[in-house]
């Protein structure tokens, strides 16, 4: 938060499927059986994300706005939020989103 106000512009956060089957309600009334079924199906893989907030005014130059990383075993996608985007502020710096790839954390 900056000055009272929220800095981020919007974002979409969910539930893990076997939580949200497990809330009471009606959830049940809202899905068939096979929707239910699939949504039992469903299975993850960890993964993580690393979130990297610069001041305003920060520039981060690089060739690319985003790009997959095939020769690392822990990084696979590099972000530079701003520019994959194509969002210019004078109020909020760049972000640089690194996410994992899924062999290293696999058990």
């Amino acid at each position: 938060m900056r000055n009272g106000k929220s800095a981020g512009s919007r974002g979409l956060l969910t539930m893990p499927v076997p939580q949200i089957l497990q809330l009471q309600g009606d959830l049940d009334k809202l899905i068939d059986r096979t929707q239910r079924q699939k949504l039992e199906a469903v299975s993850y893989s960890s993964r993580y994300a690393l979130g990297l907030f610069y001041e305003a005014g920060t520039e981060i130059d690089g060739p690319w706005a985003a790009k997959y990383i095939t020769n690392n075993p822990c990084i696979c996608f590099i972000s530079i939020n701003n520019k994959r985007h194509n969002l210019e502020s004078t109020d909020a710096g760049p972000a640089v989103v690194i996410h994992t790839s899924k062999k290293k954390w696999s058990r």
